[in-house]
């Protein structure tokens, strides 16, 4: 091995006295362990938690849009609809949004059909819709196992129990999907729409970085007890002679050496001055130099700007005041490569004392690939949210155009059919009173259906939102509800402080006062005041609903099992905005939504 690549070490590095190479191999093995801290404790719960919320925001967006599209249809969701759906939401090469009945049974078609055909879950020219059940075979079919128990016999998978029993959820562990391939995912059951949803990848996709990640911590901590051992060893020859003692150094150097060329992280050691010692072969593939070119320079050359002009001015500061924001944190930065190319990367700086030696371990890792999913992930919830608010906007504009429909066409037939009984009942003769009683119950009941028809038309997109704004809509809905239901409606409105807004805007804001309206009906028992408050601060547009019911609870608010909040919640977020919602049990519950003006 070059022995240029690696710290110069001579017997005035290592001399042989007990407490300098006792302090400097614990100096080592604390430097392992917090890369080996570092791995886990940021990287595998980074993992999880984005494994966790790319699950859960596929299947909240595609619950909310599938909803939308149902409620648009007035009618069930065809597979057809599903299909356009799901698909958009995959997470990942290998994930999945599926939908499935009581009994199990698929509606949308797999991600993996010429792979079911394969292994004879689905006949040859077949669909998984409508024919195959979420059932768990007992093992990974994909691989060759093959269940001995007919189909019709097997449990159902993990997911599909939970889920039918009405119990949604999400599990990161891994268990089998209906092809015996471990995945992890979450779900949830929709009694309004008569089915359960799910989302899943496959588990060696999910936590492929994972893996990587402990078999790094298991290399690392073995480089810690050997260097451990070998400083041990060094000490307990203290007494050797000189030959013997550098023998023993140079044992130590190979295995140090060995150690970091297994290591699949870029370590970099410098001294005091920034002068790089050190290079192992992972920094030499992530930077481009090799250690010749690297050794004795200064360390700034793997740094873009402005970290290159700072970097000296950072060891100056920490060797003068013993203060630093970067040793011993792990923290974010960016490496330079020979072509002049630029990564992230993860950086662990460790200060290590070898006897009167200060020296400065850097671990570094591209986590360029890491950046890249993570920017897809932010990609894909946007167009899913995106696609949410399209789909709004085309079930409002079908409301606005029904009702449009429904009080223009039909109100004006009434109209008529009103009048033309009239004139009859008003031109037949004393001796045609059975004719007349017809003519008299006519208008009586045209007078009926257009009341109806205007309740209806108003229900599906008042129009004095569209003519008044949102301050008036509220206003009448507001008379309209306590009339209903006998619940007090106490209004601050400002219609000089609120500005006229956009169209979709004040439809939106609209919209999740009525939703917050119909939750005080269905949930807040007891409700007797309702308190609802319009105002204009700092170009935003505050809506606040308040009421004196039960109070919602923790687990209500933060579930993904409601539809309505959830939607409640798209439709702020489509406009910049934000909702939250307190409850207190006993006091009542309190919605607030803010959109900005523009």
């Amino acid at each position: 091995m070059n022995e240029s690549k690696y710290p110069r070490n001579t017997r005035e590095s290592f001399p042989c006295r007990e407490h300098p190479a006792r302090r400097a191999g614990l100096v080592l093995v604390v430097v392992v362990t917090a890369l080996a801290w570092y791995t886990l404790g940021q990287i595998e719960s980074q993992i999880r938690r984005g494994v966790a919320g790319t699950l859960q925001a596929s299947l909240e967006i595609a619950l909310g849009a599938l909803r939308n599209w149902a409620s648009e249809k007035k009618a069930n969701v065809s597979s057809r609809d599903f299909g356009a759906i799901t698909r958009l939401g995959r997470p990942g090469e290998t994930g999945e949004i599926y939908a499935f009945d009581r009994g199990g049974k698929l509606l949308t078609e797999s991600r993996f059909e010429e792979q079911l055909r394969q292994i004879g879950l689905v006949p040859p020219g077949g669909q998984a819709a409508g024919s195959l059940e979420v059932r768990d075979p007992g093992g990974n079919m994909v691989e060759g196992h093959r269940p001995a128990l007919p189909r019709s016999r097997q449990p159902l998978t993990l997911m599909a129990r939970e889920a039918t029993a009405g119990r949604p959820g999400m599990n990161l562990d891994g268990y089998r999907d209906y092809r015996g391939v471990p995945v992890v995912g979450a779900w949830t059951w929709d009694e309004e729409l008569g089915f359960g949803l799910a989302a899943e990848i496959d588990v060696a996709e999910a936590y492929r970085p994972l893996w990587n990640i402990r078999a790094l911590t298991v290399s690392a901590l073995a480089v810690a007890a050997l260097l451990f051992l070998g400083l041990v060893a060094v000490q307990a020859e203290a007494s050797a002679a000189r030959l013997a003692r550098e023998r023993t150094v140079h044992e130590k150097e190979a295995r140090m050496s060995a150690a970091m060329s297994n290591l699949v992280e870029g370590v970099v050691v410098i001294d005091e001055r920034g002068t790089v010692e050190s290079l192992n072969p992972a920094a030499e593939r992530m930077f481009g130099y090799t250690a010749g070119e690297a050794l004795g320079k200064n360390v700034n050359l793997l740094m873009p700007e402005p970290y290159r002009s700072e970097h000296d001015g950072y060891i100056q500061r920490y060797l003068a005041s013993g203060q630093s924001r970067i040793i011993g944190i792990g923290r974010e930065a960016e490496g330079m490569r020979k072509d002049g190319t630029v990564f992230p990367a993860d950086l662990a700086v460790s200060e290590l004392f070898l006897e009167d030696r200060r020296l400065f371990v850097g671990v570094v890792r591209d986590i360029a690939e890491r950046k890249r999913t993570e920017m897809e992930s932010r990609d894909s919830r946007e167009r899913l949210r995106e696609l949410a608010i399209r789909l709004q906007n085309a079930q409002e504009e079908e409301r606005r155009r029904i009702a449009r429909e429904i009080h223009d066409e039909l109100g004006q037939a009434l109209t008529l059919m009103k009048m033309n009984a009239a004139w009859i009942g008003g031109n037949l003769s004393p001796e045609r009173e059975d004719i007349l009683k017809k003519a008299h119950l006519i208008c009586r009941l045209a007078d009926s259906t257009i009341d109806a028809m205007r309740r209806i038309a108003s229900g599906l997109r008042p129009g004095i939102l569209d003519d008044l704004g949102v301050s008036a809509a509220i206003e009448w809905h507001a008379m309209e509800f306590q009339e209903r239901t006998g619940v007090q409606c106490v209004l601050d409105l400002d219609p000089e402080e609120i500005p006229f807004l956009d169209r979709e805007r004040a439809v939106a804001l609209f919209r999740i006062y009525q939703e917050a309206m119909t939750n005080v009906v269905r949930h807040a028992q007891g409700a007797e005041k309702v308190v609802v408050r319009l105002r204009k601060t700092d170009g935003r547009v505050t809506l606040e609903v308040r009421d004196n019911g039960c109070g919602i609870t923790g687990d209500r608010i933060s579930g993904s099992g409601s539809l309505g909040l959830l939607g409640m919640r798209e439709r702020a977020r489509s406009w910049g905005g934000t909702l939250e919602i307190v409850g207190r049990p006993g006091e009542g519950t309190l919605v607030v939504a803010q959109v900005p003006v523009q």
